[in-house]
């Protein structure tokens, strides 16, 4: 049957599908969620109106933001420098680390960072180490094994760190085995050297060593300072990169997520949160004031 009215409502149709489009606000493309989702419970999925997408590397976040194919990141840097995008919002949320440790009757305090490389390499070969090693002062050190305990996994944020300082970002085969491993490092004995991916309380009976760089004669002690002034060399960073800070979008979804004082959070997790004052002077730089 003839029905000359059908290319009529096709043509109305094509003519009123812009107008509904248009008349409907885009999704907001959020990238690197996952690194707040897993640690601070904050999902951005569940937010109405946004998408957010897992990301295998920060640099693919980056190149995200760049392209115009994102909105918001959530960005790892394990580098001291930060690539900027002209024209984006670059908003420093903290570090994570990877600190060394010892029981407090150990009587090391520091560890130059080229010996601690050298015993590593050679845990990792299965070369047994003595205590000697770090402690060529003390005699009765000397002849005791030292055994290397990983609190740190891979699946933990500072992973690539260890990996990049101390295996040359070579794959390292059944890494938790590397040395001794319990289910609680933080019960590990005097003859324990703690690899740990934060920093443990002060009532847990653990003194944490300074790392010495070549060429330095002083090392510095992991705290919230030495990481956020770069003291302490072994230490990755979280940031959050908006494209357009103008956009209403975007501006919602900052506000929400720094009014929800979850970012405090992230201390039970490791994380090192950079001081309220300094994420707040880097907020008004961007004329956003929560």
């Amino acid at each position: 049957m003839n029905r000359p009215w059908l290319p009529l409502i096709w043509s109305i149709s094509l003519l009123a599908w812009p107008i509904w489009i248009a008349g409907q606000e885009l999704p907001l493309m959020v990238v690197g969620s996952h690194y707040v989702k897993d640690i601070l419970g904050y999902d951005s999925s569940e937010e109405q109106e946004s998408i957010a997408y897992r990301m295998t590397s920060s640099l693919l976040g980056d190149m995200k933001i760049r392209e115009g194919l994102a909105d918001v990141a959530f960005v790892i840097q394990s580098s001291e420098a930060h690539p900027s995008t002209p024209g984006t919002a670059n908003i420093l949320l903290g570090f994570w680390g990877v600190f060394f440790a010892v029981h407090r009757d150990n009587p090391l305090t520091e560890v130059p960072l080229n010996r601690l490389s050298e015993l590593l390499r050679n845990t990792r070969h299965g070369l047994n180490s003595k205590w000697g090693f770090l402690l060529p002062g003390e005699p009765d050190w000397t002849n005791r094994p030292l055994l290397v305990t990983f609190g740190l996994t891979e699946e933990d944020p500072s992973y690539p760190v260890l990996n990049h300082w101390f295996f040359q970002d070579e794959k390292v085969a059944e890494f938790g085995s590397l040395g001794e491993n319990p289910a609680d490092p933080f019960g590990a004995g005097s003859s324990a050297l703690l690899v740990l991916p934060q920093l443990p309380e002060v009532d847990q009976g653990l003194r944490l060593l300074s790392l010495v760089q070549p060429g330095d004669s002083v090392g510095f002690l992991p705290s919230q300072e030495n990481l956020f002034f770069g003291d302490y060399p072994l230490r990755c960073s979280l940031h959050l990169i908006a494209r357009d800070i103008s956009e209403p979008r975007t501006r919602r979804f900052l506000a929400e997520f720094f009014q929800s004082g979850d970012l405090e959070k992230l201390g039970n997790s490791g994380f090192v949160v950079v001081p309220a004052n300094v994420r707040n002077q880097a907020l008004l730089e961007f004329d956003l004031e929560f």
